[in-house]
């Protein structure tokens, strides 16, 4: 991979990764084993990206076997989404799951969770409510200490009442009388 590609790469991820070294089974769409000892790294629910012996080429469907300490082996189908080469031999590539079971999904995720705090998503949620903090005391200082603000702003509440009921009215129509 060139250093443009890995610098592309966080952006293209939406969800946390599992950061851990999973044993991974590749097998074909007629279920013959293709590598019996590959390796998972970064999983998510999504996908994961894998390392191989064996040549496999980009958007390739193919079955794999994840193999969960102390646990059953979860399964799927997953599809090449890009091919790379290992820095020690053989091929690394992202896969993205297209189908796996509603049980193996759920376990997958189980797994997936860790102890602790998602910080990442926790910052995300102290932001907004800052946000929503600055909105309303702006709102405050303009409507509660401006004497001509609030004079516009009480001349425009029957028409903020007008247009809630409009717009109601309008979704109620639209969706066939709330039904």
């Amino acid at each position: 991979m060139s250093d443009r590609e890995e610098e592309e790469l966080p952006s293209r991820r939406s969800t946390a990764r599992f950061l851990t070294d999973l044993d991974l089974e590749i097998a074909d769409a007629s279920g013959k084993v293709l590598d019996a000892s590959a390796q998972a790294h970064d999983v998510t629910h999504k996908g994961f990206r894998a390392e191989t012996k064996v040549e496999i080429k980009d958007g390739t469907v193919f079955r794999f076997t994840l193999k969960v300490e102390d646990a059953e082996p979860i399964t799927g189908q997953a599809q090449v989404a890009w091919i790379g080469q290992s820095p020690w031999g053989g091929t690394t590539f992202g896969a993205k799951i297209v189908k796996i079971s509603w049980r193996d999904s759920r376990r997958l995720a189980a797994n997936l969770r860790s102890a602790g705090y998602d910080f990442v998503a926790l910052a995300g949620k102290a932001m907004r409510m800052v946000w929503w903090i600055v909105v309303v005391a702006g709102l405050n200082a303009v409507i509660f200490h401006r004497p001509d603000a609030q004079k516009i702003f009480m001349e425009l509440v029957p028409v903020m009442i007008a247009l809630f009921f409009l717009g109601w009215g309008l979704l109620l129509l639209f969706r066939g009388n709330g039904k």
